[in-house]
Order: C-alpha cells, then structure tokens, then sequence
C-alpha cells in the first residue's frame, strides 16, 4: 500500500496514525502533476482528520509533514503549515501559490477524464480556463486567467494575499509537531488542537569553559 491508516482504540481513547511507504502507482497523475501530488497526500490527512473530529489523536502528524517534502518536494515550512491548517481554502492558496506558471499550466490542461482530481472543485475551474488557453502557451496570459481561478476557488473566503513564503514566515512554528487532537474532549471548546514539541534549549556559553579539546 501507498500509505496506510491505522487506529487503536481503547477503553479511554483512540489514536490514529499515518504512514506514506511509496508514491502511489494506482494514481498516475500524481508522478505528472506537482499540484495533485500534494492534494493525494493531503486527501489522506482529510480522512484522519475525520477520526480527529470523532475523537481520536493523530500521533504522528510528522510523517504526513515528511511526506510532502519527500514526495512533491516541498519546503519543509510549507510541509509544516499545510499539516497544521485544517482549511481547505488555506491549503489550496498555500500550494498554488507555491507551484510555478509552468505547474500551475500542467495542472489545469489535466485531462480529468483520464486522471483522478485530488482537490474539489478544481476539476470544473480547470475545464473552463483550458478552453481559454488551448491556443497559447504565453505565460504572461497564462497568469491572468489563473488569477481568476483563484478568486472563484476562494469565493468569501478572506485568505490573505500575502505570498505563501511570506505567510509562512510570519505564522510558521519552528518546532515539529507532535501530535492533533480534538479540543472538545479536554474542554468545553469544539476544533483541532495542535500540540508542538518544545523547542530545544540552546546550550549556554558556561559549558563551553568545560569543553576538552
């Protein structure tokens, strides 16, 4: 199996884990299309995330972050904060901002007829903007209908219009994540938790006096 998912359940509480093994073979498009790479892996974070909302902790979000730098060659920030969103609009802002012209072009000429589509929505938006495209490979042109995929894709939402390196660099934690669970079954309060690894203590330059060389 590509990934697999599995829960332990018991008396008191349930955990699920995640892992990716290979690159999916079942589904072509994710070795043609950056784009959709990322969305397979993050369509198996969905279905964990479903265990989440009933409960359950993700014990190993790391791997699903390992992932997407391993698989689509992601940044390891970006890796990071499309784990730790649990906004389907956020996620795609994230990484369609990330791809280059060149991907973003490969991604909406996909024929769907043929190949899976891992982000909802995204199969119409595309049909409609290749039709505009089909008789120039103009870059510049290119930009501007993809502009308005996005503000169709975004409809109310209020994503911000910063760059996702930007975004990333602002709101970002630096340490790994150690696990996510469900706020309701500790408070009164409903939605994800994201519970971090603390961030390592730099040494102090006292012990440096201690150090033989």
């Amino acid at each position: 199996m590509a990934y697999s998912i599995n829960i332990c359940i018991n008396e008191n509480s349930s955990a699920v884990f995640l892992e990716f093994n290979y690159l999916s073979n079942e589904f072509r498009i994710v070795k043609i299309c950056r784009f959709q790479c990322i969305g397979w892996i993050l369509d198996a974070v969905s279905q964990v995330e479903v265990e989440v909302q009933n409960g359950a902790t993700w014990m190993n979000p790391e791997a699903s972050v390992g992932a997407l730098m391993r698989f689509p060659k992601i940044p390891e920030s970006l890796a990071r904060r499309l784990i730790a969103t649990d906004s389907k609009d956020e996620r795609f802002d994230l990484a369609w901002n990330h791809i280059s012209d060149e991907e973003k072009n490969t991604a909406i000429t996909v024929n769907f007829d043929y190949y899976h589509n891992f982000w909802p929505r995204f199969q119409s938006y595309a049909k409609a903007i290749a039709l505009h495209v089909a008789n120039t490979q103009q870059l510049n042109d290119l930009r501007e209908k993809v502009l308005n995929l996005e503000r169709d894709l975004r409809q109310s939402s209020t994503i911000r219009t910063q760059t996702a390196d930007t975004l990333i660099e602002n709101v970002t934690p630096i340490s790994s994540i150690h696990c996510i669970e469900n706020k309701r079954w500790h408070s009164n309060n409903n939605g994800r938790q994201i519970i971090y690894n603390p961030i390592p203590t730099p040494p102090s330059d006292e012990c440096s006096e201690d150090i033989l060389y």
